[in-house]
Parts: structure tokens; C-alpha cells; sequence
């Protein structure tokens, strides 16, 4: 992964690394531990790094769809150690009030999130976290609605899969809606957001290469151009 560090107008947002999403907690997520060092191998890279939450009521009607999870102020609801809380801006509660489900980070009643990054020039937006077909689904496809670009870290997500394929199925509904993916693939390059070049292209052992062809088309965000996916085949 290059460590090329992003400029001021760019965030990472990390959706939901809680205990009850992680390894033994009510609404445990497969892998949910493997993708905290990922995140914190992201997070110098960004001047803004922006965390969301459950915290839910006891009373939830959430809980209505859903095992109890994420009460507020309960040990389910800490963020899981080892993630690199010291870094974050900013934490927003989310889920709070008892008459909705709060998936999105943009639903959160702590802070106006949109208000937020704009105040601070944020455009474009880094999202990882859990899980990715709810929370990590909904905050992205409410930050394209909003105007934002989004970029998912691939290998900083994961899935709870309610039904097998969710979270490919997730994955899909948010490049389709226009978010761009990152992250490492055994079988192809890494292709990273360009913010101010076209040619940001890093195979997978880490160096530019020129030994493969890559096309893709561009997608423009508040006036910049950016890539958006990557087919690619070794020469």
C-alpha cells in the first residue's frame, strides 16, 4: 500500500469498530478483528479521520430486527482495543434515539456529519469499518446522495451476511452508485484514488508498474477527476 499522505480536503471514516461486531460480541462479524490493522495502517495517511458508533437505548426498536447490541455506554458498545482511537477528530453516536435504526454515519444525532466535513473543505471520503452490508452500505451510498466522493477500502470492511453473498451484494450496490474500491487483490493491480495525477497505479508488491494494462473510466467529483475501478491483465 503506498503511503502517499492525502490532502486537506480528504477524510477517512471509520464506520462501527465496536466490541459487539467483533469476536464475541452480540452481533459478531467473521473477521471483524482482521481489518483493524488495516485501518490503523490507513489513518496516518489522513490530516481528518472521523469514527461512528452505536449507542443505542436499551429500548431500541432496533432491537426489534436485531440481537441487543451496542447499548450505550455498555462494554458492546466501546470501540474494540487495538483500533487507534487517539486518532479520531471526531465520534459520532448514532442509533440513539428510539425510533429509528441510525445504519448511517450521516444519521448520527451527536453532529451534523455533513456539516462538519464541509466546514472543514472535506470533499472526499476514505470509509472502512463494520459491517459492510449495513452501516458501511448505508453511510456510503448517503455520502454519494450528499455529494461526496467515497472511496471503500476493501480490506478494512466486513460483512455479517444475514444471507450468504451480502456482502458482495453490498459491495456492488455501492460501486454501482458510484464509489470507487481500494485495496490489495491477488490477481490484479492496487489502483488508488487520483486526486492529482491520472497515473497512480501499484501492483500488489508494492512498486509502480508499467507490466500491466489497466483501463478505466474517470468520474468527476466537485471538479476533480478521479478513477474509478480498474480491469487489468499482466503482459
Amino acid at each position: 500500500m503506498s503511503q502517499e499522505r492525502f490532502g486537506p480536503d480528504t477524510a477517512l471514516l471509520v464506520v462501527d469498530v465496536q466490541n459487539d461486531f467483533c469476536p464475541g460480541g452480540a452481533l459478531a462479524v467473521t473477521g471483524g478483528d482482521a481489518i483493524i490493522p488495516v485501518i490503523n495502517a490507513w489513518m496516518p495517511r489522513f490530516a481528518t479521520v472521523v469514527a461512528s458508533r452505536d449507542w443505542h437505548p436499551a429500548n431500541s426498536v432496533h432491537f426489534g430486527s436485531w440481537p441487543p447490541h451496542c447499548v450505550a455506554g455498555t462494554y458492546g458498545a466501546q470501540f474494540r482495543a487495538g483500533l487507534d482511537t487517539g486518532r479520531f477528530l471526531l465520534v459520532l453516536d448514532k442509533g440513539t434515539n428510539n425510533v429509528d435504526d441510525g445504519y448511517s454515519a450521516f444519521e448520527a444525532t451527536s453532529e451534523d456529519l455533513k456539516a462538519w466535513l464541509r466546514s472543514r473543505g472535506i470533499e472526499m471520503l476514505y470509509v472502512c469499518g463494520l459491517a459492510t452490508d449495513y452501516c458501511v452500505l448505508q453511510t456510503v451510498l448517503d455520502a454519494l446522495r450528499l455529494g461526496f466522493g467515497v472511496t471503500v477500502i476493501r480490506d478494512g470492511i466486513a460483512a455479517v451476511e444475514v444471507h450468504p453473498g451480502d456482502g458482495q451484494r453490498a459491495q456492488d450496490a455501492m460501486t454501482a452508485a458510484g464509489a470507487l474500491v481500494t485495496g490489495d487483490s491477488p490477481s490484479c493491480c492496487n489502483i488508488l484514488l487520483a486526486e492529482r495525477s491520472y497515473s497512480w497505479l501499484e501492483c500488489k508488491r508494492g512498486k509502480p508498474s508499467r507490466s500491466a494494462l489497466c483501463f478505466w473510466p474517470r468520474r468527476s467529483y466537485a471538479g476533480r477527476i478521479y478513477l474509478r475501478g480498474m480491469r487489468c491483465t499482466q503482459t
